[in-house]
């Protein structure tokens, strides 16, 4: 009741009369409700949960006592004028519908009023993405170990999902990144029939799912040899871009000044146009969340957060480095969850 309690505050704070939520991740932080059909109706006052029969048992018994279970699919009647809604995840037919079945009253768009209270972890949160880093590291050095020339970019995506259930995962946080050679130049490569050849560089995104919290991970390996000079320096390169930003950034800190510690670094090194992404971003329920490490994101980045720091670049058709870590973050500095190695010398596959 605590995290519904926290939003109704922020509801009266901003003169929010009511309030429906949908996404169905900030359903699961309030409610603990991971069914697929079901909302959740604020005042300030009172909170309905909206589902229908085939999760109303289960929301009567899981809901907190202040929390009333309603049966269906209509919104219960209140005194108000106004409601506001998710408008990132409310298509055009559900609001059709509430509007019909609700008339006279204004429907207004809003955005990260939940998502505000989710940035900040409390201590079950961290310790479940902290299992679920322990589990990714487990996978990926087990990858490592079964690389070989000839396996494909799809078949190391099947393993890291197979491993990470063996190991206690729920689930990967997101479909796997693998990339061989020349692939790896686009930062989201979807995994393909492309077999690994000697003198490849291999680039894997990957994270683990623990308790409905995720993991996120960049590593960057060369198979079989030592790189060539030009990833040697864009390796190094992208290793101290990553730096600046682990050593500058803590909690108060805004995401966009997080973001130019190496977006400046790595344009004073003449590779501006190659860096083609933000450089980090939070990290929870979903694989992406607010706070932004970017240059449009002007917001703080507050204490107990868990983001990625994640700076890259790419060189088209050729290759392509990225290197991140999770870390959380207080008013001092990092708690960096993300122990695989980075040096150059322990990425060198033989």
């Amino acid at each position: 009741m605590q995290r519904i309690s926290r939003l109704q505050k922020l509801l009266k704070s901003k003169k929010i009369s009511a309030l429906l939520v949908t996404h169905r991740p900030n359903l699961k932080y309030l409610c603990d409700f991971g069914g697929t059909s079901g909302m959740l109706f604020l005042t300030p006052l009172k909170a309905f949960f909206i589902t229908d029969p085939r999760y109303f048992e289960e929301a009567k018994k899981t809901l907190l006592r202040n929390v009333k279970a309603v049966e269906g699919k209509f919104l219960p009647k209140i005194k108000t004028k106004k409601i506001f809604f998710e408008e990132q995840y409310m298509t055009v037919a559900k609001l059709k519908f509430l509007k019909k079945t609700n008339r006279g009253i204004r429907f207004i768009g809003s955005q990260n009023l939940v998502e505000s209270l989710r940035m900040q972890k409390d201590k079950n949160e961290i310790a479940s993405i902290v299992k679920a880093q322990k589990i990714a590291e487990k996978v990926l050095a087990k990858i490592v170990k079964n690389l070989r020339v000839g396996i494909t970019e799809k078949e190391v995506m099947i393993m890291i999902k197979k491993f990470g259930l063996e190991f206690g995962a729920d689930e990967t946080s997101f479909r796997p990144i693998v990339a061989f050679g020349e692939n790896s130049s686009v930062p989201h490569h979807e995994p393909g029939n492309r077999k690994l050849q000697k003198g490849d560089i291999v680039l894997i995104d990957m994270g683990m799912k623990y308790n409905g919290y995720c993991s996120d991970m960049t590593r960057v390996f060369f198979f079989k040899t030592a790189p060539p000079e030009k990833q040697k320096q864009a390796y190094n390169l992208v290793l101290a871009a990553q730096k600046k930003i682990l050593d500058n950034i803590r909690a108060g800190v805004s995401g966009k000044k997080a973001d130019f510690f190496a977006r400046k670094f790595l344009e004073k090194a003449g590779f501006a146009k190659n860096f083609l992404h933000n450089s980090g971003h939070g990290i929870g329920l979903e694989i992406h969340e607010i706070p932004t490490l970017g240059l449009t994101y002007s917001g703080k980045l507050p204490a107990r957060a868990a983001v990625t720091v994640e700076p890259g670049i790419y060189f088209e058709n050729s290759f392509g480095i990225r290197i991140e870590d999770m870390v959380i973050l207080d008013s001092r500095g990092i708690r960096n969850l993300t122990r695989f190695p980075k040096n150059l010398a322990s990425i060198i596959i033989k």
